[in-house]
């Protein structure tokens, strides 16, 4: 079901840490890319996205657009997101035309905002097809809705008609968008009251990713001093039965492949920083909040990783499977070998790569259902009804 919209969307092969910080999937072990178009033009929000042979196209810091050649976009400034700390970029192949692509945005520095409808979520196309093929904005900062606070994520529907774009804000609504081959209509939504009230808390508010499983069944979110997560209904939209855990500073958050395990990496508690346990396992096979919260287990050891610079270390699953740890202000980066594994058998690895610069605490976000396997090519038309696919492809075995 998930594999009709797999097809259309694209494998994140190059991923900037920093102003000249970037990896390359294609071959399944990342490789070293020289050279960012960020130029340290960003926080920590970034997104950047290939095709579907694994041709990087463009990036963004949510304020800028630039190309595949590190040039700006010519209507690429100006977007709503410049100063994001968390997810507050997310990319969307349209469904229906390969040169396109929505660019959500959910507006930054909220410890800077007086008023909760200052910030805004909103969406941008942009259009490959335009720029002699380096692409442009065609639609610019549409408003979607106020009360944002960069908390967003992505999950294919259950008919595989579309893509569920799911939102929150300052309080305990979540609201979930349908794109579609017609696009996005944002004067339609399913909205799910649930979870803890923020009751427009900065502290809570400020960072903490929000991310969605492989399997399009849960998603989870930080929020500072605890986790929650929640049971997702591609079908309708809806969110439910919402577990809470207590946690300490927690701030990246990412499923394992399978959907069974999910991660939390945590930032220093400042009143005693080398006590603070950093990348917790929890178990989800049993969706029940005292089960989670017993399964909670350490797979770092201050004896084996220094997390002296590293302030807020992220998470992001990677298109082979692995999830990375970012090293803060450090150049080393971390791995989860086998994150589909309980326990100690995910092999965790210290500074399993090594940057040429430091990287930051962000990972571009990327949302599971976007990457295609390299070694895979599939073609597709989609007819006039919007519905009907038609797929061709070849696979090459190594």
């Amino acid at each position: 079901m998930l594999f009709v919209i797999s097809t259309n969307c694209q494998q994140f092969d190059n991923w900037y840490f920093h102003s000249n910080n970037g990896l390359n999937f294609n071959n399944n072990s990342p490789a070293f890319l020289g050279g960012s178009p960020f130029n340290g033009n960003y926080l920590y929000t970034t997104a950047n996205i290939s095709n579907n042979n694994g041709a990087y196209l463009f990036s963004t810091n949510g304020g800028l657009v630039w190309d595949k050649n590190g040039n700006q976009m010519p209507n690429g400034f100006g977007l709503l997101g410049l100063g994001g700390i968390v997810n507050s970029a997310l990319i969307i192949p349209s469904l229906n035309d390969s040169t396109k692509y929505f660019l959500l945005i959910s507006q930054g520095n909220l410890s800077f905002a007086s008023l909760p409808d200052t910030c805004k979520y909103s969406y941008n196309i942009i259009d490959m097809s335009l720029n002699n093929g380096l692409g442009d904005i065609t639609v610019k900062n549409k408003i979607i809705k106020n009360n944002a606070i960069e908390k967003m994520t992505a999950i294919p529907t259950a008919n595989a008609s579309g893509v569920w774009w799911v939102c929150r804000d300052w309080t305990n609504h979540f609201y979930s968008y349908n794109i579609s081959c017609s696009g996005i209509d944002t004067s339609k939504y399913v909205i799910s009251v649930i979870g803890n009230n923020l009751n427009y808390s900065f502290d809570q508010i400020s960072f903490g990713d929000m991310k969605a499983s492989p399997n399009g069944k849960l998603i989870a979110a930080a929020y500072r001093d605890y986790i929650e997560i929640y049971k997702f209904n591609n079908a309708t939209g809806m969110l439910s039965n919402a577990i809470k855990i207590p946690t300490l500073e927690s701030y990246g958050v990412e499923f394992s492949p399978n959907s069974q395990y999910l991660y939390i990496s945590q930032i220093f508690n400042e009143g005693n920083p080398y006590n603070s346990p950093r990348i917790i396992q929890y178990d989800l096979n049993i969706y029940d909040s005292i089960s989670i919260h017993n399964s909670a287990f350490k797979i770092d050891s201050l004896n084996s990783i220094d997390f002296t610079y590293i302030t807020a270390p992220g998470l992001q699953l990677g298109p082979n499977g692995k999830i990375y740890v970012s090293g803060g202000s450090d150049s080393r980066l971390s791995s989860i070998e086998a994150p589909n594994m309980s326990k100690s058998f995910c092999n965790f690895i210290p500074y399993s790569i090594l940057l040429p610069s430091p990287a930051y605490s962000r990972f571009p976000y990327a949302a599971p259902f976007t990457f295609t396997n390299p070694n895979t090519q599939i073609t597709y038309t989609v007819a006039a009804d919007c519905r009907t696919v038609t797929l061709q492809g070849k696979t090459y075995i190594k």
